[in-house]
């Protein structure tokens, strides 16, 4: 069983409890002979989950939170904070979010900035 942390609900805490199977390889040369269960949001040895450390490099990247508020508002470390910061989030979400304001802020086609809309030419 492993408990690994999530995002708080509300005021009071949030416990995961993921029990997990385990297999075990028959071959011989085998370098691992046993696995455990692993899912992308909860890697293998993870003790944070995707969700948790992905909201915490977006409290720094887009809420302008300082890391040690970041760390005291959801119970990590500092060092665990500024990694989650350092490193690419991993929510597709977030990464549609960010192509947007990318493409908002282009220039056009005619060197001006932003993306404008163009108004019909009058038939007049």
């Amino acid at each position: 069983m492993t408990r690994p942390r999530d995002l708080p609900y509300g005021e009071s805490g949030l416990e995961f409890r993921w029990h997990k199977r385990r297999w075990w390889c028959r071959e011989a040369g085998c370098p691992r002979r046993s696995f455990s269960e692993q899912i992308p949001q909860i890697p293998a040895g993870a003790r944070l989950t995707a969700r948790l450390r992905d909201t915490a490099g977006r409290r720094i990247r887009d809420a302008g939170s300082t890391v040690i508020q970041a760390a005291r508002d959801l119970h990590l470390s500092w060092p665990t904070v500024m990694e989650a910061f350092r490193t690419p989030a991993t929510s597709p979400r977030h990464l549609c979010r960010r192509s947007q304001s990318w493409a908002s802020t282009r220039p056009a086609a005619d060197g001006r900035a932003g993306n404008r809309m163009r108004r019909p030419a009058s038939g007049a």
